[in-house]
């Protein structure tokens, strides 16, 4: 990763396209789940940028919404009006693109399959950075390295909820609460994992998955909710987010109403569904064009 490359990775990892998907807010005074039905609302803050002049905080970057339903997830970001169904019990996701008629389909083998050409494109990354002596050479390769093997010093302090997982440039921490519901929890992170891949494929210029994948297992493993999720990285320049989230256990009529929609968009036959690689070319096009 070229120093130009990595001015860019920075760039991108502050927008709303990728590092932290919508995590699920659960306060300590909830209850279950009723059925397999819940609502996230999902705000990306950018704590590296000053807030703008009036403004009593730092500059929200993303709003998503996500909603659990019948054993799918419906994720709707805002920004760029893109629609996205995580479907497990097909294996595979559907992107439907609100600003075009198109969609595609991504299916969890092709995400895989992505995944390791990413890998092995990054290994030649690394093969090629070494060849160079100089700081941003040397800064892209230790973030490469970390990315695909990546390890964290881990830390929870029981008093607070709060779990850090801490590596020399990276850092999250966590507010997080006791699940009640392993299942449900698993169920949630399983999603969260599956969009990170799918993230990390749709925006090309995303960070790697590995690193956001291993804070799920930490949360599995501990049966832990997040609430709050903060990722520094100390890259040139430095970036800090933070996602803060609203979770409602019920879904209202407003949200019964965007299913309602969102279904009719998935089965409508003048969307034309093309492949990934179309998809993606025709979207970077409409953004370059704006």
């Amino acid at each position: 990763m070229h120093s130009r490359h990595l001015r860019r990775w920075s760039r991108d990892v502050r927008s709303a396209l990728f590092v932290l998907l919508p995590l699920a807010a659960l306060l300590a005074t909830m209850g279950s789940a009723q059925g397999d039905e819940f609502r996230v609302y999902t705000r990306l803050i950018d704590l590296s940028r000053p807030a703008e002049p009036g403004a009593p905080s730092p500059p929200v970057v993303s709003r998503s919404l996500t909603l659990f339903h019948a054993g799918q997830a419906f994720d709707y970001l805002d920004e760029i009006g893109e629609l996205t169904v995580f479907q497990p019990a097909r294996n595979r996701f559907v992107v439907i693109s609100g600003q075009q008629p198109l969609s595609t389909v991504v299916d969890f083998e092709e995400l895989q399959r992505l995944e390791k050409v990413s890998r092995e494109g990054l290994q030649r990354e690394l093969q090629q950075l070494a060849r160079r002596d100089d700081r941003a050479a040397r800064e892209s390769a230790e973030l490469i390295r970390f990315a695909l093997a990546p390890q964290f010093d881990e830390s929870f302090d029981a008093a607070t909820g709060v779990l850090t997982l801490t590596s020399p440039r990276w850092r999250y921490r966590v507010e997080c609460v006791n699940a009640k519901d392993a299942a449900l929890l698993n169920r949630y992170l399983d999603y969260a994992d599956w969009t990170r891949r799918l993230n990390a494929v749709l925006h090309p210029n995303s960070l790697f998955p590995a690193p956001r994948i291993v804070l799920n297992d930490r949360l599995r493993a501990r049966r832990l909710w997040p609430v709050v999720v903060e990722l520094e990285l100390n890259i040139t320049p430095p970036i800090r987010l933070r996602a803060e989230h609203q979770f409602h256990w019920r879904l209202d009529s407003k949200d019964r109403g965007n299913l309602l929609h969102w279904t009719s968009l998935l089965q409508r036959d003048e969307r034309k569904q093309v492949p990934l690689a179309e998809y993606q070319k025709r979207m970077l096009g409409a953004m370059l064009r704006r």
